[in-house]
């Protein structure tokens, strides 16, 4: 059996020579491989390593080779900033692709500009 820091590699190597566009894709190749994964085990793996969703476009490997959480979600932040996503936005994209798009907190109006989530407004002029 293949040891962690050895696959750890294996996925780096794979994530920078092909065009990986999904974990499937990624699984399938580590299957070939004979790395038998489940998507949850590589999706902590690419986590650590750095490697990031690159839009519609697949999957890239950052430089940072640590896997540090704090450095990751820093590199995250940074990369949103670049691109000119807000932190409400960033929010609601979290919010929204682990409940479903029609939740409220999907929803960018519903954070402040630091990525808090606001109080809805009462409307006052209700009867009882």
């Amino acid at each position: 059996m293949m040891k962690k820091k050895e696959r750890l590699e294996v996925i780096k190597e794979l994530v920078t020579t092909e065009a990986i566009e999904s974990q499937q894709e990624l699984l399938d190749l580590l299957d070939e491989r004979g790395m038998h994964l489940t998507q949850a085990t590589i999706s902590r793996d690419m986590n650590e390593i750095g490697i990031i969703k690159k839009g519609e476009t697949g999957y890239y490997k950052t430089d940072l080779t640590d896997g540090v959480p704090g450095e990751m979600k820093e590199l995250a932040d940074s990369m949103n900033r670049k691109l000119g996503v807000t932190k409400g936005q960033a929010e609601a994209m979290k919010t929204g692709s682990m409940f479903g798009w029609k939740v409220p907190a999907a929803d960018p109006k519903n954070y402040d500009e630091n990525g808090k989530p606001v109080k809805p407004k009462r409307n006052k002029d209700y009867e009882r």
